[in-house]
């Protein structure tokens, strides 16, 4: 389904199946007389326009060159200058404009060199670990540099230590915009601007040394109109009528994600595979088959519901959780108030399961929510692991923050997460059919009982994730969420690629258990040590693997 991105007729046929499945299984439509809710979003940025030209040759768009997506929208005209990385590091005494007479920008088209200097082994000379850079790589930056010098234009080229493909115009936007068109041309069309040795270049820039310099007399124009492309999406829910005194006042929200990272434009974890088919096997086809099925043996059953069941498939979650987000800002249209409903379950990522562990985060959101699961995985042989907190990357956190119960199933982490590889031949299908006949009971419960749960904001209350996101420090790992709670450490579920643990020679599974002198008991303790972190700063972890304790010094990362 094309990684059933934004905007994809994947994306659509997914929405199609979803309306058949329950149109077929006799639910009847949520809004109005249809099982869809139509909304806009943003995605992403595209050229309206897009033309570049060396002296009297025109340039071919996307072969030779992309505009950037943080790039102004404007024409530009002048001679290319060389201005090495483009860097101006004061901290580091490094200045690629050095030596630069004054107004010698002025007008012209600033051609500098992605990232930063480099070692003979293609490192950073500032970071000193393999695919890290500091923000002074940044293009943004370098963008914001040329401009303030006066530039007209700025081209980047990879330096030939850097080999890697154009970037597309819809992968490289940002929150702000370059004052000056950016774009990214191919080493080919460098050598088209002159004589000039991009690698006897970068060498000497690596050395620190200036390597401002006119290339070619010949003017170089183009123009770049840019536009914020928009796309329209589906939320898709069916409803199952209560049937008794609670029918009408008293709903239970079914719910998954049904969307994915489409082609990897957004949100993708690799470097090499952006372009690439981002199927999300588990991230969320997983979630989405436990939703057509629950839906299925709910609307098939013999045993009337008492509370009426509202089944959803929410789009746009990859991108911001904008479908729930949408769906509770328009209860209108399912003719909902939030105090109607008793409580949500979401299932995103169930098709991974290992050792017959379930996750349930946010059963601090309901006063019956830890009986009612813990007695559900017991009776189906599963190790519960369960976090208080309804908040994270996932649907349920905005039906908590509207005060309804939330809980969230969950399987696990696992190093296909947002990659291309996860795929429908990894799923453990006999363990997701077990979560799912767990989560089914919990439904069931949550169906029938007399007593609805009661909302529980102070139970939900926890320390931050281990996702460092309050701090600029990042470290690179993905907790195993088995080590949310207790006293034994915190464990690695996950590396992310080129990311300062996996560099520093962390592994998956092993158990972190100090950081510098204070012990890490679990996720929390890691999260509070990362906040404290700052980026550049070496830590001394120490490590359980195998039964032995190591340490592994990491240097700590930029976010």
């Amino acid at each position: 389904m094309e990684g059933r991105g934004p905007g994809t007729a994947g994306l659509d046929k997914a929405r199609d199946y979803l309306v058949g499945q329950f149109q077929a299984f006799g639910l009847q439509p949520a809004f109005s007389d249809s099982y869809t809710q139509r909304f806009e979003i943003d995605n992403g940025v595209e050229a309206v326009a897009q033309t570049l030209s060396i002296g009297d040759r025109a340039l071919e768009p996307g072969l030779d060159f992309t505009p950037l997506g943080f790039s102004a929208s404007s024409t530009f005209a002048g001679e290319p200058v060389f201005v090495g990385y483009g860097i101006v590091d004061k901290e580091r005494e490094y200045d690629s404009y050095a030596g630069m007479p004054d107004g010698a920008l002025n007008g012209r088209v600033a051609v500098a060199m992605r990232f930063e200097p480099q070692d003979d082994k293609a490192v950073s000379r500032w970071m000193e670990r393999s695919g890290a850079w500091s923000r002074s790589a940044s293009l943004v930056e370098k963008a914001k540099w040329a401009a303030e010098r006066g530039a007209a234009a700025m081209l980047v080229v990879n330096p030939p230590s850097q080999q890697t493909p154009l970037k597309p115009t819809r992968q490289s936007s940002a929150p702000q915009t370059a004052a000056i068109p950016v774009l990214h041309i191919t080493p080919a069309v460098f050598a088209q601007l002159g004589d000039a040795d991009l690698a006897a270049l970068q060498q000497a820039a690596d050395r620190g040394e200036s390597t401002f310099r006119k290339l070619a007399a010949m003017p170089i124009q183009g123009q770049v109109e840019l536009k914020r492309a928009k796309a329209h999406v589906d939320n898709v829910a069916g409803v199952l009528p209560g049937a008794g005194a609670l029918a009408d006042d008293e709903v239970v929200v079914v719910g998954a994600h049904y969307d994915h990272l489409g082609y990897g434009d957004v949100g993708t974890l690799t470097r090499d595979d952006i372009g690439s088919l981002h199927a999300g096997a588990d991230d969320n086809a997983s979630g989405t088959a436990g939703l057509v099925m629950l839906a299925q043996r709910f609307a098939q059953n013999s045993s009337p519901v008492r509370r009426t069941m509202l089944f959803v498939g929410f789009s746009a979650e990859e991108r911001g959780l904008l479908g729930s987000s949408h769906f509770l800002k328009h209860l209108d249209d399912v003719e909902l108030r939030t105090d109607q409903i008793v409580a949500m379950v979401n299932m995103d990522m169930i098709g991974r399961m290992e050792k017959d562990r379930l996750y349930a985060f946010g059963i601090g959101s309901g006063d019956r929510w830890k009986s009612i699961i813990r007695t559900a995985a017991r009776e189906h042989g599963l190790t519960l692991i369960t976090d208080t907190s309804p908040l994270g990357a996932s649907d349920h956190a905005n039906f908590f923050m509207h005060k309804v119960p939330a809980v969230h199933f969950f399987t696990g982490v696992h190093s296909d997460y947002h990659r291309p590889t996860d795929t429908a031949d990894k799923i453990n299908r006999a363990g997701g059919a077990k979560a799912l006949a767990c989560i089914e009971q919990v439904v069931r419960e949550l169906t029938v009982e007399q007593a609805r749960l009661v909302f529980n904001a102070e139970g939900a209350k926890v320390p931050q994730r281990a996702h460092g996101a309050a701090s600029g420090a990042f470290l690179g790992i993905m907790p195993d969420y088995a080590t949310v709670d207790g006293s034994q450490g915190c464990g690695v579920g996950a590396l992310t690629p080129g990311g300062p643990a996996g560099a520093a020679g962390v592994k998956d599974g092993d158990l972190i258990i100090q950081w510098n002198e204070h012990k890490i008991g679990n996720v929390y303790d890691l999260s509070g040590a990362l906040r404290k972190g700052k980026p550049d700063e070496d830590v001394v972890l120490k490590i359980k693997r195998d039964g032995k304790i190591i340490d592994i010094t990491v240097k700590l990362g930029q976010r």
